[in-house]
């Protein structure tokens, strides 16, 4: 990998001489044992690799911390992952967790061990669906709105037995 940013302040040399490898952290693993591994080698950026070896992502060193302190600590600034469009019905991030799903739409969702939407849907439909698609999760009837790189992006959630709880209300 190159830092564009030092080729430049260098002067443009040939680029082999300013290469780097990058260093290479399964998604899996913890964030302290990623960062002492990470510290103690050289490297330009940082490749998240899942444990099929694709590409999660990459990011610089020099944005590490900030990016760890941000799922840390978001700015308030941050939209919610559930937006509410109609009686019962709501657009939901694939990557909402499942305990603020089952918090923000008052449901029970048993999904041990599950921690995003997403995967709960995954997890029980056993296969990756296509956009529209619908089933049945429980309380939950989910549509499928949206799917990128083999992950559910959005979903559209409606909480079946909502409508009658606010009816009674």
């Amino acid at each position: 990998m190159i830092d564009v940013d030092a080729w430049r302040m260098a002067g443009r040399p040939a680029w082999q001489t300013i290469e780097q490898d990058p260093v290479f952290v399964p998604g899996t693993m913890p964030v302290l044992d990623a960062l002492r591994d990470l510290l103690s080698r050289e490297g330009s950026a940082v490749v998240i690799v899942d444990e099929y070896g694709g590409l999660e992502g990459m990011l610089p060193r020099r944005n590490l911390v900030e990016r760890l302190l941000g799922k840390v600590a978001p700015s308030q600034t941050t939209e919610s992952n559930i937006q509410s469009f109609s009686n019962g019905h709501y657009l939901v991030s694939g990557a909402t967790r499942v305990d603020e799903v089952e918090r923000e739409l008052d449901v029970s969702l048993d999904a041990e061990g599950i921690d995003t939407i997403s995967g709960l849907v995954f997890n029980r439909i056993g296969y990756l669906p296509k956009p529209g698609e619908t089933h049945e999760i429980g309380p939950l009837v989910v549509k499928v709105k949206r799917i990128a790189r083999n992950r559910i992006q959005q979903l559209e959630i409606f909480v079946k037995d909502q409508a009658a709880r606010e009816d009674a209300a």
